[in-house]
């Protein structure tokens, strides 16, 4: 199935997020505006279109065809997963970013992180906010931000 599919089935799955501010306006649509795909992971922006408004968040989804945490969502046929839950997002964006050069993102490699085995999730923001342990046993909090401002504070 086609990103772009999954993207449009995602109404309902993005009003019950935390992190979604239109809770009062009906989504009228959800589309894909921007997509690069890493491995397993989906960067993703999404245009969500609301009575009177259109907003764009960051999304990145890994797409699998079980459910694997509380974190996952069947759509269409698929579990749609926030990546930030899975060790599989750090290890993408972190390594094979850095390492292969990609043309339309690019990421400053943290030079102790090595590849991560554990993913815990940290409780009390409306934005995902994880504790990332690696190989070596070190330890990173990590915050991901839904919300796409167009002037970037």
């Amino acid at each position: 199935m086609r990103i772009e599919n999954i993207i449009a089935g995602l109404k309902s799955w993005i009003r019950e997020k935390r992190w979604y501010d239109l809770k009062d306006r009906k989504i009228i649509s959800v589309e894909l505006f921007w997509k690069l795909k890493i491995k397993d992971v989906f960067l993703t922006l999404v245009k969500v279109r609301a009575r009177e408004v259109e907003k764009l968040y960051y999304l990145p989804l890994i797409i699998r065809t079980r459910g694997s945490s509380e974190y996952c969502r069947r759509i269409n046929g698929v579990y749609v997963c926030e990546a930030e839950y899975d060790p599989v997002y750090y290890n993408s964006v972190f390594h094979t970013l850095v390492n292969d050069n990609f043309n339309e993102l690019v990421v400053n490699s943290y030079f102790k992180l090595e590849k991560s085995i554990f993913v815990e999730p940290i409780m009390g923001s409306t934005n995902p906010v994880v504790k990332v342990l690696d190989e070596r046993g070190n330890n990173l909090i990590l915050k991901s931000y839904r919300k796409v401002y167009k002037i970037n504070r």
